[in-house]
């Protein structure tokens, strides 16, 4: 079994607030960088996978999982993934399902699922509940029935359910 837990650590600055709150008992942090391309509403989210590529560099108690944002250039974001992952930058890929309102189950995710595969990293998608500030994210899109379909079609992808699919 896997349980996920995982950061959003973004900066210097939030790696050592987080670090503080857990008075030195930390091993190993999982960040999840979130993508950097305009999403659907023309937003740009959160940071750079670059940046948090130097800070892992400095921490290395940090791993990096990157994003992958399905309105966004895949084929150009997939090569660049694929490179993080032969110099064993970034430890997965994370897909958020409600935020840009993909099922699991979506062919564009294939791709991804295959490299994931390949490398033997974890695909991540979160599903469940979602913490919206631009009130657009839907709920139906995080169901995890539809992980179903992907874990058939790729038995060999690890597959990673976030926030435990909360409320279904």
């Amino acid at each position: 079994m896997i349980i996920d837990a995982h950061a959003h650590i973004f900066d210097e600055k939030t790696y050592k607030e987080y670090a503080a709150r857990a008075q030195g008992h930390i091993d190993k942090i999982i960040s999840i960088h979130s993508w950097s391309e305009p999403n659907e509403y023309g937003k740009i989210i959160y940071w750079k996978i670059e940046d948090l590529l130097l800070l892992a560099k400095k921490y290395k108690a940090l791993s990096i999982v990157a994003s992958v944002s399905l309105v966004g250039n895949i084929t150009k974001q997939l090569n660049t993934l694929e490179k993080l992952l032969k110099q064993k930058k970034i430890v997965g890929i994370k897909l958020y399902t409600g935020y840009q309102h993909f099922y699991a189950s979506d062919k564009r995710i294939y791709p991804i699922a295959k490299l994931c595969a390949e490398y033997g990293k974890p695909l991540i998608l979160h599903c469940g509940d979602v913490d919206d500030t631009v009130a657009k994210s839907m709920l139906k899109y995080s169901n995890p029935i539809y992980i179903d379909e992907l874990a058939v079609k790729f038995p060999s992808c690890n597959i990673i359910i976030a926030h435990f699919g909360f409320p279904y």
